[in-house]
This record gives structure tokens, C-alpha cells and sequence, in this order.
């Protein structure tokens, strides 16, 4: 409800990580950015 939906993504830190191919990257429940192997495109 309401007009404001949000908005663009804003980038508030940067944090270093080198990303790699495969891997979801996420801030997990203590604030450290953690990853995950993705489920798609597996073999």
C-alpha cells in the first residue's frame, strides 16, 4: 500500500570478495558475507 515501492539497488560497502563463477553470494545471519554453490547448471 502506498506510492513508495522501494527503489534502485545502492551499493553501501564495499567488502573485498572476489567472486566466482557458480557461487550465490549473501550476507548470512551474522553479517559476513557468505556463498553457496548454486543449484542450476549442475551435472
Amino acid at each position: 500500500r502506498g506510492a513508495n515501492k522501494g527503489g534502485d539497488p545502492q551499493k553501501v560497502a564495499t567488502a573485498g570478495v572476489n567472486r566466482e563463477s557458480g557461487w550465490l553470494y549473501f550476507i548470512d545471519k551474522d553479517g559476513d558475507v557468505s556463498r553457496a554453490k548454486m543449484a542450476r547448471g549442475r551435472k
